[in-house]
């Protein structure tokens, strides 16, 4: 009897229709592996995309659903709830608007696309990053392409998700991991904007060299005259698309006033060292650094005239423009400001010591926003 009334009990969450914890955990693997598959199908699209635009990923998702690479259902991971936008109701030429299929798709999305960009070999080149083995003792490197793509927060109960990368494989990455993923990313990306600035100031130089000594007035014209080129002047991770200079000739790649114009919006740094020589740009003065807000906020790549580059904080940034203002004015120029923004004296001091031995206290000053 005691084994009868055992049967029973097993047999009546089945016959009820309640969910067994085995089918839900089935339920919940089998909408992961199809997440994953979209995500791979949408990574591979980008690298189709690319090898039919000068090798670069596309700016956004809605780019690809513009020109037909992928459907709006692939934007929609299986067992979230969300629906696929609907586009059946546009005509041909209103798909071909990516802005007006970016609102449709907005709402009716379940991933966060980072690859605007990217080229196929800086996706796929791949870096080693240290990561933690599952037991949380045992750390190994896995080479990786850069990320691609990544699942929003919240699709599988939690924040593990799934990754792509620009290699077009997908991993399950979970939080902790995910999180120090992110991190060596955020530094590899700062990383290789270090190296583009890096590059503008040698440019620079040689520019110089062929010039008088003097730098050249914009970075358009070292674009124009072929010592630059548009993807040096986008850094990694920022969202900005290098600007498309394929269709110019010759006559018109010259022509340093359309290259400027072209270049408006794709670039990520901010040139000062138009009135710099090569005798006046010393390790103090500064040539260019990124825009704001390219890091979070939380500081910014500096480069300067003797070509080597340097992190600086927020907090630090206004002293590293007074310094080098002060190394302008002993060269005879006019200061520069910072985004902008004329320097407020406070009521803070430092210490600063020069070459020749002597320290002297110099009032600190800030810059507003």
């Amino acid at each position: 009897m005691k084994i009868i009334f055992l049967g029973l009990m097993l047999l009546v969450p089945a016959l009820s229709g309640a969910p067994c914890a085995a089918s839900v955990a089935n339920r919940a693997a089998a909408s992961r592996a199809a997440s994953a598959a979209h995500e791979r199908s949408i990574v591979r699209n980008c690298i189709t995309y690319a090898r039919k635009n000068q090798q670069y990923f596309p700016p956004n998702l809605a780019t690809l659903v513009s020109q037909g690479y992928i459907k709006p259902k692939i934007l929609v991971a299986p067992g979230s709830g969300t629906r696929p936008a609907n586009l059946g109701r546009l005509r041909a030429k209103q798909l071909r608007d990516v802005k007006l299929v970016a609102r449709l798709l907005q709402g009716h999305c379940d991933y966060v696309y980072v690859g605007a960009g990217l080229t196929v070999k800086t996706a796929q080149s791949g870096s080693f990053y240290g990561m933690p083995g599952l037991n949380g003792s045992i750390r190994r490197k896995v080479a990786l392409g850069e990320i691609v793509i990544y699942e929003k927060p919240g699709l599988n109960g939690g924040k593990d998700r799934n990754v792509g990368f620009g290699d077009g494989h997908v991993r399950w990455i979970v939080e902790w991991q995910f999180e120090q993923l992110r991190r060596v990313w955020v530094v590899l990306n700062r990383t290789i904007s270090s190296a583009n600035e890096r590059g503008i100031v040698q440019s620079c130089v040689i520019y110089a060299v062929k010039h008088q000594k003097n730098f050249p007035p914009n970075l358009a014209t070292l674009v124009s005259q072929g010592y630059a080129t548009p993807g040096v002047l986008v850094a990694p991770g920022s969202g900005t698309m290098p600007a498309n200079l394929g269709c110019l000739n010759a006559k018109k790649l010259r022509d340093v006033q359309l290259v400027a114009r072209l270049l408006q919006g794709h670039c990520d740094y901010v040139y000062v060292g138009a009135d710099l020589t090569t005798d006046t740009a010393t390790s103090k003065t500064i040539v260019i650094y990124e825009k704001r807000g390219l890091n979070g906020g939380v500081g910014r790549n500096v480069g300067f005239g003797d070509d080597h580059v340097n992190w600086e904080t927020t907090k630090g940034l206004p002293e590293t423009f007074h310094i080098n203002n002060l190394a302008r004015r002993a060269a005879g120029l006019p200061p520069i400001k910072l985004d902008g923004q004329p320097p407020v004296p406070t009521d803070k001091f430092r210490n600063i010591g020069f070459g020749d031995n002597h320290i002297q206290k110099r009032r600190l000053v800030a810059y507003a926003g």
